[in-house]
């Protein structure tokens, strides 16, 4: 073999973590996952060295696969410390959008998803039995003063996002508000539309009417206007670049 290709192969195994540092890993995961409380304090590295019976070097290899995984925050100084953190929806769905990039998911696709995903959302809401509860997304609407005048992109896209985070908690599956992250934030990504003026209102005004059907209980209204608005964001793909825009995002 090569004294160049000898030396990146030796490279590969320093980079690559151990099969003890993967198993102490897995150790701490459980631990942490395990626990009720976010932010847990789990020892100093001397505690979790004895804890785990590893070397320090393996164990700073484990301890940075749980940070690339954001399930450890490591502190220092006074106070300091390894600490556990609970898995955030974000940053799991992060992971998720990067493999939807490597695997060069089609905008179509991800609509298509996000179709199922948003239908089985509104139904779970519908099937509440309190009206009450299915109101908070038409409250939501309504005091939101970015979607009352809906002219800021960012302050827009932010209050779009927490209609359907709040959407999902409504519908109380932890695996649909996951999969509808992922598939929007890569949707943000892939689509490449641009967002004006005309086509936020267009969007908050939808959401309004929609908040309405859930809150009425009116499945059938609110699978139509679903179906309404992927229609219209289809036909925005067709339309000429508009000549003020303010700014690229996509509509979810």
């Amino acid at each position: 073999m090569p004294s160049d290709a000898k030396q990146a192969s030796r490279r590969r195994r320093t980079a690559e973590p151990s099969s003890v540092a993967v198993a102490a890993a897995k150790a701490l995961r459980r631990e942490i996952l395990t626990r009720s409380d976010d932010q847990m304090f789990l020892g100093s590295e001397d505690d979790l060295v004895r804890w785990l019976g590893i070397s320090r070097p393996t164990f700073r290899q484990a301890a940075r696969l749980l940070e690339y995984e954001e399930l450890l925050v490591i502190r220092r100084g006074v106070g300091g410390g390894f600490f556990g953190r609970k898995p955030s929806v974000e940053a799991v769905a992060r992971m998720a959008e990067l493999y939807l990039v490597a695997q060069d998911a089609s905008y179509p696709d991800i609509v298509q998803v996000q179709a199922v995903l948003e239908g089985e959302i509104l139904r779970r809401i519908v099937a509440r039995p309190d009206p009450e509860a299915r109101g908070r997304l038409a409250a939501y609407v309504r005091d939101d003063p970015r979607l009352r005048a809906p002219h800021d992109l960012k302050e827009a896209v932010r209050a779009i996002d927490g209609y359907w985070r709040l959407a999902a908690e409504l519908a109380g599956s932890p695996a649909l508000s996951l999969f509808l992250r992922a598939s929007q934030s890569y949707g943000y990504r892939a689509s490449r539309l641009r967002l004006t003026a005309p086509r936020l209102e267009f969007y908050a005004g939808w959401l309004a009417k929609l908040s309405a059907a859930l809150q009425a209980g009116d499945l059938d209204a609110s699978l139509a206007l679903t179906r309404e608005r992927f229609a219209v964001v289809r036909g925005w793909f067709d339309e000429p670049p508009t000549p003020d825009p303010i700014g690229d995002a996509p509509a979810a």
